[in-house]
């Protein structure tokens, strides 16, 4: 019923990296880059307002040298924002899965205007509210139409399921975070591009 985040997309450069801003430092194994530049082979400049690089991926990427970089950027009014998942540089592909798909999520997640509402608890709560209220009239109009036609049983079947529907509309982002942040192209396109995840680092992002 729902899908991808929309204006997320999966995208491969071939170029290089010409620059980078500072880093927040907070996020152990994730350096959010600010004011990113990629050049690709046809000289045509990528820029990202802010770039998420796994520190593990960091530690292989030479400004200026050439790789393959696997990217989920997202576009909103000329602006990029996205998450380095992977690269290949001098023959090497790297790639840690549980990093990338965590990656991946986090930046669905925090483009979502339903999580940005739950870190907030005056909102979270008029969210809430709101939520219970309608999915309560959800529920009561769905059963009392059903109920007309097909009964009370299945009236009551058809308005729990109605307000089931409401409550995943709610919290989509976290009940299919896979789906919200497209994790199965993500993993098929490292198949396709011949990717193996290397060994977890201590820790868990």
């Amino acid at each position: 019923m729902y899908g991808m985040k929309r204006g997320l997309k999966y995208i491969k450069v071939s170029g290089q990296l010409v620059s980078r801003g500072e880093y927040e430092t907070s996020i152990i194994d994730v350096r959010p880059y600010e004011a990113v530049t990629l050049i690709d082979e046809g000289g045509e400049e990528l820029h990202f307002s802010l770039l998420h690089i796994p520190k593990r991926l960091d530690e292989h990427l030479d400004q200026g040298e050439k790789a393959i970089f696997y990217l989920l950027r997202h576009r909103s009014r000329e602006n990029y924002v996205g998450a380095l998942y992977a690269i290949e540089v001098g023959g090497k592909k790297i790639f840690y899965r549980e990093i990338a798909i965590g990656l991946a999520k986090m930046l669905a997640r925090s483009l979502s205007f339903r999580i940005q509402v739950m870190k907030n608890p005056p909102a979270f709560f008029a969210y809430c509210f709101f939520g219970v209220l309608a999915g309560s009239g959800i529920f009561l109009f769905t059963w009392y139409i059903v109920d007309l036609v097909l009964g009370r049983f299945l009236g009551g079947l058809a308005g729990c399921a109605a307000a089931a529907a409401w409550a995943v509309l709610l919290t989509y982002p976290l009940v299919r975070g896979n789906k919200y942040a497209g994790i199965a192209q993500l993993e098929q396109t490292m198949a396709l591009e011949g990717f193996h995840s290397m060994a977890q680092p201590i820790g868990k992002y």
